[in-house]
């Protein structure tokens, strides 16, 4: 199994997730000029831009970590690109999907989902 495989049940893990909590996922995977974002749900009075990071137990970092400065700034154009186009003026937060997984043979078994809401934030 490839990164990209793993990542898509990654994400696909975090989109059941996000749905047993009640959110209604608007889109996977947008993409536009400014970058990428891995799921965009609407949250009770929320549009939440969810950045999806994976890891095999035992790394030393955490996947949050990943998210740097520049990523944020990537997700924060993309996000304002993405209301623009969808012509939505609603509160914004942006959220951290933490994936644990372990790999057994080929087969990917999810370990743990920590879910960091307002990971970081900017003013839309």
């Amino acid at each position: 199994m490839n990164t990209r495989q793993i990542g898509r049940l990654c994400e696909q893990a975090v989109s059941s997730d996000l749905q047993k909590r009640g959110a209604q996922v608007l889109a996977e995977n947008y993409t536009c000029r400014e970058g990428e974002i891995d799921m965009i749900a609407r949250e009770g009075e929320y549009i939440v831009f969810v950045e999806v990071k994976a890891r095999q137990n035992g790394v030393f970092a955490t996947p949050a970590a990943a998210v740097t400065p520049a990523k944020q700034r990537k997700l924060i154009l993309a996000a304002k690109r993405f209301l623009a186009q969808q012509e939505i003026e609603a509160a914004v937060r942006f959220d951290v999907a933490e994936v644990y997984f372990r790999m057994d043979g080929e087969s990917v078994e999810i370990m743990q989902i920590i879910y960091l809401e307002n990971a970081f934030e900017e003013e839309l």
